[in-house]
């Protein structure tokens, strides 16, 4: 499981995965998935899934931030997201 923040508008390319079913929970805004031929609006509250093998992306709101539980099983997603990644900077309380 990893907590991330997509900008406004961001859209990762339409894949799939062969081995991995990804869920979202989302926190804060909004966004729009595609799973396959099914069209999806979720916002805070929501929980999508998308399982392994449909192409599928999702596209943020152009109002806010897209703030996501993204959970991937089984484990190891996680690895390929540290190579590719960078984590976020932590905000100070006195920046906040």
């Amino acid at each position: 499981m990893a907590e991330f923040v997509n900008p406004p508008g961001f859209a990762p390319p339409l894949h799939r995965h062969l081995v991995e079913d990804e869920m979202f929970y989302v926190l804060e805004g909004s966004a729009t998935f595609h799973c396959g031929d099914t069209r999806l609006m979720a916002g805070p509250g929501d929980f999508v899934l998308l399982p392994k093998g449909v192409a599928h992306t999702f596209i943020v709101g152009t109002d806010q931030p897209l703030r996501c539980l993204q959970l991937t099983t089984p484990a190891g997603f996680e690895a390929f997201a540290a190579a590719v990644g960078e984590p976020a900077a932590r905000l100070s309380r006195s920046s906040r």
